[in-house]
Order: C-alpha cells, then structure tokens, then sequence
C-alpha cells in the first residue's frame, strides 16, 4: 500500500512538471522556460525527486527545484507560500489540507 501511495505522488509530480513546460531539450536550466518549485513532505522519496528533477530539467532546460520538510511540513509550506517566489506545486495530504490550502491553488 505504502508502494502504490508513493508512486501515485512520484507520478502526480512527473504529470504536473510536465503540464508547467515547453518542449524541448538541454543540459542546463534555461531561465526563459520557466521553473517548478515544489515542496514535498515525503522525506523517503527525496532522492528520486532530485533525480526526477535533474533529469527534467536535462530533457526539457526548465530549472526544478524540490524543498523537503517532512518535520513542519506546514509550517514550512506557510513560509514558502508567504514570500514572493513561491512554489508552484506542493503535497497535500488530503481533504482537510487541500481545504487550508486551497486559496492558493489553481486548476490545472
């Protein structure tokens, strides 16, 4: 069960990537494709998101950023929220956090 719950995030994270960028291939970030900032609260898929995010922003020059707070994570998530560049996808953690977070969210 936990196998499938952190697949299902990991393909969630693959999906929403590739829905915020151009086609398109580089070995470095090109700052005029955009970026992804994403904050996960999974501290046991942390090494696969940084290679997901390096080998994306290989295929594709748009510059991913992953911040993991496992401890805090909403307290955490507030900050990141609050300041002028925040992220652009995060975990959410069902029903009543997507209510908490939900002002801040669009449909994609």
């Amino acid at each position: 069960m936990k196998t499938k719950k952190m697949m299902a995030i990991v393909a969630a994270a693959v999906m929403a990537m590739g829905a915020m960028a151009g086609c398109g291939s580089s070995s470095a970030a090109d700052p005029d494709k955009g970026k992804v900032y994403f904050v996960n609260n999974k501290k046991e898929i942390v090494d696969q998101l940084e290679d997901l995010a390096d080998q994306y922003t290989k295929e594709t020059g748009v510059q991913v950023k992953v911040l993991t707070a496992a401890d805090g994570y909403d307290n955490t998530l507030a900050s990141e929220l609050a300041k002028t560049e925040a992220p652009t996808m995060w975990s959410i953690t069902g029903y009543p956090n997507f209510i908490k977070w939900k002002d801040y969210m669009e449909p994609v």
